[in-house]
């Protein structure tokens, strides 16, 4: 007897928060499982998969039709993450899946980037959101906004992060950029501003730069590579361009302030903090970093001390997480 985890996402490879959070269930919860788990990555193996061991038994598979087997052989299924458009796998199982994990929402996205992105078909399509959430018995948000679905069984779990770097504020004023391109994380605000983008540079060349026409001229791109993260995270910039609009968690803004950069935050993104630091738009994201570079250090560390308090008392309890999705997966 086994139950299966499903999952589109994990591992140090990619970085998105749902990596992440895969990352950390892979470390925390698989461990106190009651019942054997087989993993089953529903995605190709990266060429570099050996240097991130996974000590559970795990499938890396495309093929829908081997997965339908896979899945066939399991008492119950749990999606981790899975694809924003239908696939006939999870379609045909709907009565088996006892939870989903949501990490973001086509609900929220699709208003988001609408006429900005390139990519909404990631984002797949509302009806078969609806469907997941309306026939798969548990639900999992790890978002910090109000879930905008009337359903049952709704846990409400927001992801946590754990501060290992600690630095100090960055007496730096120069801007960074940490992230991948997509509409809302409106890479295009730091065009003339200058500063450091470190991004999936492939998307970002063709898109942002040759079909949209942003210059950038002003700042230093590089190409994501986990590998060199500490380093780019390393070099000198303090002021962090964190304005993503309708984030879910927004791992990437922990992570810049456990650095000890300030973030520029969107106005949408739902902190309960009179946080000076915010902006909704290119005009107003350009004046928020002005008055950033106008204020002295000590009125710039206040508020960022402001921020990382509140993180670290509300989001920094991993045991608390992990007990919470082990009462789902361990329950009758």
């Amino acid at each position: 007897m086994y139950d299966i985890y499903y999952t589109t996402a994990g591992g140090p490879w990619f970085n998105s928060g749902a990596d992440i959070w895969v990352t950390n269930w892979i470390k925390e919860v698989a461990p106190h499982l009651e019942v054997k788990p087989l993993l089953l990555f529903h995605r190709h193996k990266p060429t570099n998969y050996e240097e991130f061991p996974i000590d559970i038994d795990h499938i890396w598979e495309t093929s829908e039709d081997k997965i339908i087997e896979i899945l066939e052989g399991a008492r119950r299924i749990h999606i981790l993450h899975g694809h924003y458009t239908p696939t006939r796998a999870i379609h045909q199982n709907l009565e088996k899946i006892d939870s989903i994990v949501f990490h973001n929402l086509t609900k929220v996205s699709l208003m988001a980037q609408q006429d900005k992105d390139e990519y909404l078909h990631w984002y797949g399509n509302w009806e078969y959101e609806n469907e997941l959430i309306n026939k798969i018995k548990n639900k999992v948000w790890v978002g910090l906004y109000h879930f905008p679905y009337e359903t049952e069984n709704l846990h409400h779990i927001p992801n946590n992060y754990t501060f290992t770097q600690n630095k100090e504020l960055s007496t730096s004023i120069e801007l960074g950029y940490a992230a991948r391109v997509e509409g809302r994380k409106n890479v295009e605000y730091m065009d003339g501003l200058g500063g450091f983008i470190s991004t999936n540079s492939e998307t970002f060349n063709k898109y942002y730069k040759k079909k949209y026409g942003y210059k950038f001229e002003k700042a230093k791109v590089y190409k994501f590579d986990y590998k060199y993260k500490e380093r780019f995270y390393a070099l000198d910039w303090g002021i962090s361009h964190s304005c993503f609009e309708y984030e879910p968690f927004g791992y990437g803004i922990f992570e810049a302030v456990d650095w000890g950069k300030l973030p520029i935050l969107h106005e949408k993104w739902h902190v309960p903090l009179d946080y000076k630091y915010k902006a909704s738009d290119a005009i107003s994201f350009r004046e928020t970093y002005e008055k950033i570079c106008e204020d002295d250090y000590e009125t710039r560390k206040t508020e960022f001390q402001k921020l990382k308090n509140w993180m670290i008392k509300n989001f920094s309890n991993k045991d608390d997480w992990k007990e919470k999705l082990l009462d789902i997966y361990n329950g009758e």
